[in-house]
């Protein structure tokens, strides 16, 4: 399921508002999880990072921001979030799986 760039970043943008609102200090809790992936991955030369229940990747985003070594896989039920993900972020490894 393609989704034009455009349209998935508009989408995204409208989803991190939504969150936002919904997960309270939602930017703290990213960077404590990346703070422990970061720890317990971040000496090993290629880690896989799996992101259960991962929406569009934001948090996948994230952790790949920070661990550029890392492969980091985003799972998600929804393939719709999963395509707005991929459109988000075409060069991603996982980028033509579903």
């Amino acid at each position: 399921m393609p989704v034009d760039a455009a349209l998935a970043e508009t989408w995204i943008e409208r989803w991190e508002r939504q969150q936002e609102r919904y997960a309270v200090e939602r930017e703290e809790r990213f960077t404590v999880v990346a703070d422990v992936v970061e720890q317990v991955a971040g000496h090993r030369p290629r880690p896989l990072v799996a992101d259960l229940g991962s929406g569009p990747g934001s948090l996948s985003a994230r952790i790949a921001a920070r661990l550029p070594e890392a492969e980091v896989l985003a799972v998600d039920i929804d393939p719709l979030l999963l395509a707005l993900g991929r459109a988000r972020h075409p060069g991603s490894p996982a980028g033509s799986r579903p």
